[in-house]
């Protein structure tokens, strides 16, 4: 088996969800924001935190969330709709370009 140093041990003892539906909520928005679908991450690490307040990966996927969530409406608000087809189109599949295709398709839209 592998062998875990005690500071690995420990890592992991304060990174664990006390509370089951946390850790599902957190494992529902680990999910999705892998698929690009930023909001509904959110959602899930938020509801996550909530339910499990000392649930530290939850704070930080909240956190981190918010971050990707400004830093592509940031992009899109600042290069233009057309610029941003464009880059998404280049990018091919992917997290980011899912990011920035679900942005686009919801602010043209509106």
């Amino acid at each position: 088996g592998v062998q875990l140093t005690p500071a690995e041990e420990q890592s992991i003892r304060d990174n664990r969800a006390s509370n089951v539906l946390a850790f599902v909520a957190y494992g529902r928005g680990l999910r999705e924001r892998d698929q690009g679908d930023y909001d509904a991450a959110l959602r899930d690490f938020q509801q996550a935190h909530q339910l499990d307040p000392g649930f530290a990966a939850a704070a930080s996927a909240v956190s981190t969330t918010e971050d990707m969530i400004s830093a592509v409406t940031a992009a899109s608000s600042a290069t233009g709709r057309s610029l941003v087809a464009a880059q998404i189109t280049a990018m091919g599949p992917g997290r980011l370009g899912n990011a920035f295709r679900s942005i686009v398709t919801h602010r043209a839209s509106s």
